[in-house]
């Protein structure tokens, strides 16, 4: 009997230690153009994944804050795999003369320590003929759940287990 002990409490240590699958923490910048017409606004998007942290000294340079942040999140588990995705979502008015400006990289303090967003390089050009854009980000769908509701096969069709 005391075999079994020994047998079922290194099973229960090995699965407690483990289970869980190691998912990539990241950190993603978008924008919906890295060349803006005058007179347009640009969307600036910030995509955490697998990780929880705060933006820390927040700066975005010569951009000015005109909506936002709009946040959105999602968080999955399957299994032993927690998945989330958490994202921050700006409308930024971009300076009033044309030329290269820099969106700067921003630091995120969180519970693995610090990462950095990328910068982004943005092109302001002049806009004689009142070109409009959208600021709107076309989104990857990298993490995105199934809506889809499930049917059932027919039958004669159905697996056996």
């Amino acid at each position: 009997m005391n075999w079994l002990y020994n047998v079922t409490s290194t099973i229960g240590l090995f699965l407690l230690c483990c289970t869980g699958s190691t998912i990539a923490q990241e950190v993603e910048t978008e924008v919906s153009y890295d060349t803006v017409y005058m007179g347009n606004y640009l969307g600036l998007r910030y995509t955490i994944y697998n990780w929880e942290g705060q933006f820390a000294d927040f700066d975005l340079g010569d951009f000015t804050i005109i909506a936002g942040p709009n946040t959105s999140s999602t968080m999955s588990i399957s299994g032993n795999q927690r998945k989330s995705k958490k994202s921050y979502t700006f409308i930024l008015n971009p300076p009033s003369e044309p030329g290269i400006y820099t969106i700067p990289s921003q630091k995120l303090e969180g519970e693995d320590g610090e990462k950095w967003t990328d910068e982004k390089i943005i092109t302001i050009l002049e806009n004689p003929e009142n070109i409009q854009q959208n600021p709107q980000i076309v989104s990857n769908n990298r993490f995105s759940f199934d809506r889809s509701t499930p049917t059932a096969p027919k039958r004669g069709q159905r697996q056996k287990f």
